[in-house]
């Protein structure tokens, strides 16, 4: 029998009726081991499924054990500390724990304190400074200290988010989701961490959206960290006695503000550095004197009561704290132009 020619566009392919009849076999024994395979694992799912209990218990061993295992490991070769618990949140040289097992070197230490008299904290800095590294240290430090006790009933954030193409929602749509469900949810034991709210918008709405939500938030005694370059949002020091600013410091070798820097080192024309420069000396803002002295204030006010409540020191080491606060206190007042309100005598 001649063979069979077929052509496809510019392809012409060639058989017989001998390699027909190979291929239709082949195809029922590829379908025979399909239907085989298919019986089999039908019974092996059938047998596991009888002892399913038994593999959830072994893969809640194992995790446990996996857990345990990395936290001993972490407790010999690192010099982490085990946490005391108040009603303060203080973390001395605090370090990102991922962070410094990546690197390969120990990354700059940070501090945090955060209490009753000042939960709602500002922190703004140029990009880079580690604004966003800071908020997730803080965080998982948090979190590290609860795998032993409970702490804050929930933790809050709302770090980094693209466009979710799932829900057809843009990346402000997830920011305006994110941040609603944390304002219906957040108590005063709760600890809120918000990175670079309302950048997804337009820096006018942005602002506007920005200061509602931390006015919203300055309402309740969760302790929250808000990270922004909103420096607008700085001026709500100056409004809330239990808002205070923070900002990340750089190192750098000429002085002079990071971001100007950092357009200087670019193409751009030198007189657009000039009139950036001339506007952003314009925009910086001071608090009158009397507001700092109300600052002061407050702030004295509520580390007297911290210390009354919590305060493990002998009556020596408490002395020194309060003569502490004191001197603290009265740098306040000079730096708003007031004198000390405290007696220095020694007593």
């Amino acid at each position: 029998m001649p063979p069979q020619v077929s052509k496809n566009k510019n392809n012409y392919s060639f058989t017989i009726a001998d390699l027909m009849k190979m291929n239709d076999r082949c195809d029922e024994a590829l379908r025979e081991i399909f239907h085989m395979s298919y019986v089999v694992m039908c019974q092996l799912l059938g047998t596991i499924h009888q002892h399913i209990h038994c593999l959830y218990k072994l893969s809640d061993a194992v995790s446990m054990l996996d857990m345990l295992l990395s936290l001993a490991n972490v407790c010999t070769i690192s010099d982490y500390v085990r946490p005391e618990f108040t009603d303060t949140l203080a973390i001395k040289q605090g370090r990102h724990p991922i962070l410094e097992r990546i690197v390969g070197q120990q990354p700059v230490s940070n501090n945090s304190y955060i209490s009753e008299g000042s939960n709602f904290v500002i922190i703004t800095g140029p990009n880079m400074s580690g604004k966003s590294t800071y908020l997730k240290q803080v965080a998982l430090c948090q979190i590290m200290a609860q795998i032993a006790f409970r702490v804050a009933d929930q933790i809050f954030t709302r770090i980094g988010v693209d466009d979710d193409f799932e829900t057809n929602s843009s990346t402000f749509m997830l920011e305006m989701k994110e941040i609603s469900y944390i304002i219906h949810n957040a108590s005063d034991r709760s600890l809120i961490i918000v990175d670079e709210l309302g950048r997804g918008t337009s820096a006018e709405e942005g602002i506007g959206i920005c200061h509602s939500v931390c006015e919203f938030l300055l309402g309740l005694k969760a302790f929250t960290l808000f990270a922004t370059h909103f420096l607008e949002l700085c001026q709500l020091e100056s409004l809330y006695p239990n808002a205070e600013n923070q900002h990340m410091e750089v190192q750098h070798t000429r002085s002079g503000d990071t971001g100007l820097r950092a357009a200087e080192m670019t193409a751009l024309p030198s007189n657009i550095i000039q009139e950036a420069k001339m506007i952003a000396s314009k925009a910086k803002h001071h608090s009158d004197p009397e507001t700092q002295r109300q600052r002061a204030v407050y702030k004295l006010a509520t580390r007297l009561l911290q210390t009354a409540r919590n305060s493990r020191l002998d009556p020596e080491s408490l002395r020194m704290y309060l003569k502490g606060l004191k001197k603290q206190y009265e740098a306040e007042l000079l730096a708003a132009g007031q004198p000390a309100a405290i007696d220095t005598e020694e007593e």
